[in-house]
């Protein structure tokens, strides 16, 4: 039992705590949070993806690459941001989003299962560390699997909310205009900011390679 809470818990807090993981999870609900079927779709293949991962790596079943595995993960970001700025740019514009060459609109199981695959190489890079002395290493991997997926829900949980909350404000006629000029300009800020960020981690990894 202590093992189950002690894996679940180290998930969850990974999750949580991991700011590459955490934006990417963000970037999914900012890109998606209009169209909900595509935003669970989308956040279900990225755990399909992470858990085959973590799975194969965290038992030795594939190697772990490294480096190479963090900087791809700030790159999924980077594809999020891109296509976060591209929808704003297009939406009232002839070119139809569906040109954008990393759509995750467009392939939110495919594309997304793939960007979750390369996060649960992260995530078993930790957990590798966590059962290096460890025998039994099944039951602290699916336990670690189930803390991640729960700190994924309390995000997502929390995005939502946040959202719901400044929806509701947005239609009290005092912040009425005020609300759609935000809601206007805020993608374009949310865009730049996961890319900016994303591209410093990308640099920043990258020097180690070095």
């Amino acid at each position: 039992l202590k093992t189950i809470e002690g894996y679940t818990y180290s998930g969850v807090v990974h999750l949580i705590s991991g700011w590459d993981h955490l934006l990417f999870v963000f970037g999914l609900f900012v890109l998606l949070y209009q169209q909900r079927k595509k935003m669970l779709l989308a956040i279900t293949a990225f755990t399909v993806g992470h858990s085959t991962s973590l799975i194969f790596i965290g038992l030795n079943l594939a190697p772990a690459l490294g480096v190479w595995i963090e900087i791809l993960i700030a790159l999924s970001i980077t594809c999020l941001a891109l296509e976060i700025l591209n929808t704003k740019a297009n939406t009232n514009a002839i070119t139809n989003t569906k040109n954008f060459v990393f759509s995750v609109k467009n392939y939110p199981f495919r594309l997304t299962a793939f960007f979750g695959f390369i996060h649960g190489c992260g995530f078993a890079l930790v957990l590798k560390e966590m059962l290096s002395n460890t025998s039994d290493k099944l039951l602290p991997l699916v336990s670690f699997n189930v803390g991640i997926e729960l700190g994924q829900c309390i995000m997502l949980l929390l995005f939502m909310s946040v959202s719901v909350l400044l929806s509701k404000l947005g239609r009290l006629s005092p912040y009425q205009v005020l609300y759609k000029r935000s809601v206007q300009g805020v993608t374009p800020i949310l865009g730049y900011s996961l890319g900016i960020m994303s591209m410093y981690w990308v640099l920043f990894r990258s020097v180690d390679i070095f």
